[in-house]
C-alpha cells in the first residue's frame, strides 16, 4: 500500500475545492436566513405588497440558479427604476449584489488567480474606494458606509460578477439585452413625456409608491408638470435619464455600424440608436447632446478616413454626420428659443448657477485644500469664507452646488489623489480599447464592435460628466454594467485562445 511520502503532499487541489463548497454552503443559508427575514417584515408591515415578495422570491431562485441574471436584473433596475428601495434605503441592486457575489466566489476567486489584468483593474477601484472612505471619514462626513455600499461597492461587485460569469456571447447578450432594453423602453417613456402624454408621466409618478420616501423626488422639484418639466423617462431625474441615454448611444451607435453583426441584429441597433439619439435631444441637456455628436464623429471617423473610396459607407456616414450636427444645432436651438421657453427656462431657474464660475470656485478649493474636503462637502466649504473662493456677488449658488464637473468634483472631495484615480480609470479602460483592438480578430465576431464601443464610452462619458457631477465613483452606477462589459470582453479574448480542456 502506497503511502504519503515526505515529498508527497496530503493536501491535495481538491482542498480549495471543498473550502469552497463550505464558502458556497454558508452564503446559501445565509441568503435563506436574509430572504426569510426580508418577507417577514414586508407581509408584516405591508401586506398589499405580497406581489412584489413573490416577485422577488422568483427572482432570488432564478438567480441562485443562474448568477448572471442577478447582474442583468440590477442592470435593468439600475438602468431605469434604480430609485424603488421598498421599505428599506437600499436599491435593489445591494440585494442583488450580495446575492450574486455570495454564489459567485468560487469563480470569482478562479478569475481572479487566472486573469492578472482584471486583478488590476480591481485592486484599482479598491485601492480608490478606500481612499473615498478614508478622506470622508476624516472629515466626519455622515452616512459613509451606506453610501459606500450602495454607490460604490455593490456596482463594483456586480461588475466583478459579470467579468467571473461571461464567458460566451450568450452570456454577453443576457446582459446586453437586459440593459438596454430597460434603457429603451426608458427613453420611450420620455420622448412620450416630451410630448405631453399624461399616461407616460404617470407612469414614472406611480413607481414612486415604492419607494421610502414616497414622492418626494418628483413633487419636490415639480418635474411631473408635463407642461414644465424636463423629461425624465422612468429614470430618477432628468439629469440621471441623461446619462442612462449617453451610455446606451456608446454600445447602440456602434453595434449598428458593426460589419461583423448579422443584418437583422444591425437593424435593431439602427433603431434604438435613433431612439435613444431623439430621447436626448427631448431631454434637452445640451452636454448629453454633445456627447452624442462626439460619440456618432468617434464611430464614424474611421470610415470616412478609411473608407472613402467605398462610395455607399462614405455616403452613409457622411449621412449620419450630417444628422448628428442637425441634432446638436436643433438642441441648442430648442434650448435658446422661445418655443420650449418653459421646460428650458426651468431648465436654468437659478441664473447665477454657470458652469465657469462653479468651475472657478471648485478649483480653488482645491487649491486650498489639496487633500480633499470629503465628498459633496464644497459648497459647506464656499460657505465658510465665501469671499476667498468667488468673486461672485450672489453666492448662494455657489453655496449649494457641487462643480458639475466630474474629475474637478474628484480633486474637490477627494484631493488631488482622487483626481489621478478617477482619471487614471479612464486611461486603464482606453488602454483596455487598444489592446482589444490589436487583438480584435480573437474576439467572437457578434462582439467586434467591443473595441470602437471602449473609445465611444470613453469619450462621450467625460464629454458629458465634464458639465454634470456624476461619474463612475460619484452617483453613476449605470455605467458600471458597461464597464464591466468592456473589461469582461479581455476575458473573452483569452478563451478564444484558452485551450479546450480534455485535448
Amino acid at each position: 500500500m502506497d503511502h504519503p511520502g515526505p515529498h508527497r503532499p496530503i493536501v491535495t487541489a481538491n482542498t480549495d475545492n471543498r473550502i469552497v463548497s463550505v464558502l458556497l454552503g454558508a452564503s446559501f443559508l445565509g441568503v435563506l436566513v436574509a430572504l426569510g427575514l426580508l418577507s417577514g417584515e414586508i407581509v408584516s408591515t405591508r401586506p398589499k405588497h405580497i406581489f412584489a415578495l413573490v416577485f422577488v422570491i422568483i427572482v432570488g431562485l432564478l438567480v441562485m440558479r443562474r448568477p448572471l441574471l442577478g447582474v442583468a436584473f440590477a442592470a435593468a433596475s439600475d438602468a431605469s427604476v434604480s430609485y424603488i428601495s421598498g421599505l428599506t434605503r437600499f436599491p435593489p441592486r445591494v440585494y442583488l449584489s450580495v446575492l450574486v457575489t455570495l454564489l459567485s466566489i468560487g469563480p470569482i476567486l478562479r478569475l481572479l488567480r487566472q486573469e492578472q489584468w482584471v486583478r488590476r483593474v480591481f485592486a484599482f477601484c479598491l485601492a480608490f474606494t478606500v481612499l473615498i472612505v478614508l478622506v470622508d471619514t476624516g472629515h466626519a462626513h455622515t452616512d459613509v458606509l451606506r453610501r459606500t455600499l450602495a454607490r460604490r461597492v455593490a456596482p463594483i461587485l456586480l461588475a466583478l460578477c459579470m467579468c467571473a460569469h461571461m464567458r460566451s456571447v450568450r452570456d454577453a447578450k443576457l446582459v446586453l439585452v437586459f440593459l438596454l432594453g430597460a434603457s429603451l423602453i426608458s427613453a420611450l417613456v420620455g420622448i412620450f413625456q416630451y410630448h405631453g402624454s399624461a399616461t407616460a408621466w404617470d407612469m414614472r409618478v406611480s413607481l414612486e409608491e415604492y419607494t421610502k420616501y414616497g414622492a418626494f423626488q418628483i413633487d419636490q422639484f415639480g418635474w411631473n408638470d408635463p407642461t414644465k418639466g424636463r423629461v425624465m423617462g422612468l429614470a430618477s431625474n432628468p439629469i440621471n435619464f441623461s446619462y442612462h441615454m449617453v451610455l446606451a448611444a456608446s454600445f447602440l451607435i456602434p453595434m449598428a455600424f458593426s460589419g461583423e453583426m448579422r443584418r437583422r441584429s444591425r437593424w435593431l441597433a439602427a433603431v434604438g440608436s435613433i431612439v435613444v439619439g431623439i430621447a436626448t435631444l427631448e431631454s434637452l441637456t445640451r452636454s448629453a447632446i454633445l456627447a452624442l455628436w462626439v460619440i456618432l464623429l468617434v464611430v464614424i471617423a474611421p470610415a470616412l478616413l478609411q473608407d472613402l473610396r467605398r462610395r455607399g459607407r462614405a455616403l452613409a456616414a457622411l449621412l449620419a454626420l450630417g444628422l448628428t450636427i442637425a441634432t446638436i444645432a436643433g438642441g441648442y436651438a430648442t434650448l435658446s428659443s422661445n418655443v420650449m421657453s418653459q421646460r428650458a427656462r426651468f431648465g436654468s431657474i437659478m441664473q447665477d448657477q454657470t458652469r465657469p464660475a462653479l468651475f472657478k470656485a471648485a478649483i480653488r478649493v482645491i487649491a486650498s485644500h489639496p487633500l480633499g474636503v470629503g465628498t459633496s462637502r464644497t459648497p459647506e466649504v464656499i460657505a465658510r469664507n465665501p469671499t476667498l473662493y468667488t468673486d461672485a456677488t450672489n453666492t448662494d449658488v455657489l453655496k449649494t452646488q457641487v462643480s458639475h464637473n466630474y474629475l474637478i468634483n474628484a480633486a474637490a472631495f477627494w484631493g488631488i489623489l482622487g483626481f489621478l484615480f478617477a482619471g487614471g480609470f479612464f486611461i486603464i479602460l482606453l488602454r483596455s480599447g487598444y489592446t482589444l483592438r490589436r487583438k480584435r480578430l480573437l474576439l467572437p465576431e457578434p462582439m467586434r464592435w467591443l473595441p470602437m464601443a471602449t473609445f465611444a464610452f470613453v469619450a462621450g462619458y467625460i464629454t458629458h460628466s465634464s458639465f454634470h457631477n456624476q461619474g463612475p465613483f460619484f452617483g453613476d452606477v449605470t455605467s458600471w454594467y458597461y464597464i464591466g462589459i468592456l473589461i469582461a470582453a479581455r476575458t473573452l479574448v483569452k478563451a478564444q485562445l484558452r485551450p479546450v480542456q480534455g485535448e
